[in-house]
């Protein structure tokens, strides 16, 4: 997931699959985490600074914190009417494992 923040991702598209490159040049395919752990999983990285969400219809580039928490702790608002997405913070690109 760190990588759909890091490319500003909406929160309809979530959660994704994890494709990795395999040795043998195939690719595996992890099936998308629960929307609830998904939830859980980003609602902790907003608290620690990680990630932000904005809102792209109508713009506002910052969500306030309690609106922005409460939409990341609800997946079931995670729809293409809530027009909100996912950003790293400065902090959450520093974070990043590689």
């Amino acid at each position: 997931m760190i990588d759909a923040a890091g490319e500003d991702t909406q929160l309809c598209d979530l959660p994704l699959p994890v494709k990795s490159w395999q040795s043998n040049g195939e690719w595996a395919v992890t099936p998308a985490p629960d929307p609830v752990e998904s939830s859980a999983v980003l609602t902790d990285w907003f608290d620690r600074g990680l990630v932000r969400v904005y809102r792209f219809h109508p713009e506002i580039p910052d969500l306030p914190a309690e609106e922005a928490r409460a939409i990341l702790a609800d997946p079931l608002s995670w729809t293409p009417e809530c027009a909100c997405a996912l950003v790293l913070t400065k902090s959450g690109l520093e974070a990043r494992p590689w």
